[in-house]
């Protein structure tokens, strides 16, 4: 339960599987009751996440009446979609920020300083940007480049120059592609499950590494990645996560000051050597 909004996830392939989930719901309908509240059926909805194309011919009910089948749902700030692939979410949010900006730069920049509009930039359209994003970042590669534009789009702005490229925007000022900073999250948040500072599901991490040491591209506690044909499950945000952990160099995976370890991960030779490794990191930045 996390405030008044109730999630409920489960894996089902069988019929007696979906038999289960409906005891389950049935279950849940009886709780509420015993501290005198109704499960809303008009409010609830069900969704099937699945990255392929199968169809999950189901039909569930609270009391009698059919909860809603959806193929997206905003849950907790992101936009949950049936493929797990984010569009929807990066659509609306890169929209917003595009709006913001807009918004910024007809009231706020022809008339302030630079400072001025880059620190209402970073201070009203960056927590939208990165909010979440180490769950969100896509794996598509036209959805990554959509979110970078937006940054790229006020550094044009900030800087008043048109015409260089996103990176030496970057580097002018002192700024990091959104890559970056989803990749340096995604990175800290294994570091703190690995180390038990936070708790992740069971069935999205499996807590025993495999043990196996390679000296040219990891360390010795690497996590086993999860073999799919789906694209979309292959480069998951878990998936992601284990491959950003497992090409860590040995320094930075043993290190277990949280301080110590953020201070490594954020240098920007570690992205770069991220980067380096196939399917760890896409520099989204060059190019643009």
């Amino acid at each position: 339960m996390y405030a008044d909004d109730l999630a409920y996830l489960k894996p089902v392939s069988t019929g007696s599987d979906e038999n289960e989930l409906r005891e389950d719901i049935q279950t849940l309908v009886n709780k509420y009751k015993e501290i005198a509240l109704d499960l809303n059926s008009k409010k609830t909805k069900w969704m099937a996440l699945s990255p392929g194309k199968r169809n999950h011919q189901l039909n569930l009910h609270i009391d009698g009446e059919e909860i809603e089948r959806v193929d997206t749902f905003k849950y907790l700030g992101v936009d949950l979609d049936h493929k797990m692939c984010f569009k929807n979410h990066v659509a609306r949010i890169t929209t917003k920020c595009r709006q913001v900006i807009g918004a910024l730069n007809r009231t706020v920049r022809k008339f302030a300083p630079r400072k001025v509009f880059e620190k209402l930039y970073q201070t009203t359209v960056e927590p939208i940007m990165n909010y979440a994003i180490e769950t969100w970042y896509p794996s598509q590669v036209h959805l990554q480049t959509s979110v970078e534009r937006v940054k790229r789009y006020a550094a044009r702005l900030t800087t008043n120059n048109f015409t260089a490229s996103y990176q030496d925007h970057l580097k002018t000022l002192n700024w990091k592609p959104i890559c970056q900073l989803a990749t340096e999250r995604r990175a800290t948040l294994m570091f703190k499950y690995h180390y038990g500072m936070r708790e992740i599901p069971s069935e999205a991490l499996a807590r025993n590494t495999t043990r196996r040491f390679s000296a040219r591209t990891g360390h010795e506690l690497q996590y086993h990645l999860l073999n799919a044909s789906s694209t979309t499950t292959l480069h998951s945000s878990a998936n992601t996560m284990k491959r950003i952990w497992n090409a860590q160099p040995t320094t930075i995976a043993t290190t277990r000051c949280p301080q110590a370890f953020r201070r490594l991960i954020q240098k920007q030779e570690t992205y770069e050597l991220l980067a380096k490794i196939v399917d760890v990191v896409r520099r989204t930045e060059i190019g643009l």
